[in-house]
């Protein structure tokens, strides 16, 4: 059985009335149409040449400074939990026995590994910073440096803090340090970029 050709409709045939595009922004139910918005939302990118400007971004990281900052992250470790700075309220506080046995070797070693990981994030995102807007090394580590210490690491103590019933002054001192920590990192990974 043979069917029959089909026949083009009017509007498929060349030269025939197009459906014209939507013009108005009322024209979605109602709402606004999501072409209008995903054009709207595209030239606004294009103003700001935000995608132009991060294409093909690489991450900028000095394996030196970073090296650097961890060392200095470890010797601020050492020196805020020394008895004579911070030491004494800190172990009385975290329920250290004044006799307390020294902390086993691997203790150390993921101490040194957490800075490191820790100076490994301040630096990516201060060279994601610096890519994104356009702003010295300097700028993007100190700014990085406080997102960080703002939106993570405040939060996370708190909630330790909370959960665990921590004193306030333990809470403080751990803060400080991690704040002592970023701002030395973030100088040296500003000036060394």
């Amino acid at each position: 059985m043979r069917c029959a050709p089909r026949t083009p409709s009017p509007r498929s045939m060349p030269g025939a009335p197009t459906r014209p595009a939507p013009t108005t922004e009322k024209s979605f139910r109602g709402g606004v149409d999501p072409v209008i918005r995903v054009r709207h939302v595209l030239e606004r990118a294009e103003r700001f040449r935000f995608f132009e400007r991060n294409a093909g971004m690489e991450l900028q990281l000095n394996w030196v400074a970073i090296a650097i900052a961890t060392v200095v992250g470890m010797g601020v470790g050492v020196v805020w939990f020394a008895k004579p700075v911070f030491g004494r309220p800190w172990r009385r506080l975290a329920s250290f026995g004044p006799n307390a046995d020294a902390p086993a070797p691997i203790v150390y070693i993921a101490a040194l590994l957490g800075t490191a990981v820790f100076v490994l994030t301040l630096a990516v995102a201060t060279s994601v910073v610096s890519a994104a807007f356009g702003i010295p090394l300097l700028a993007a580590a100190f700014a990085a440096a406080g997102v960080l210490w703002l939106g993570v690491l405040v939060p996370r103590h708190a909630a330790i803090a909370l959960f665990q019933d921590m004193p306030r002054p333990l809470f403080l001192i751990y803060i400080g340090h991690d704040a002592t920590v970023l701002v030395l990192a973030a100088v040296i990974i500003g000036l060394l970029g």
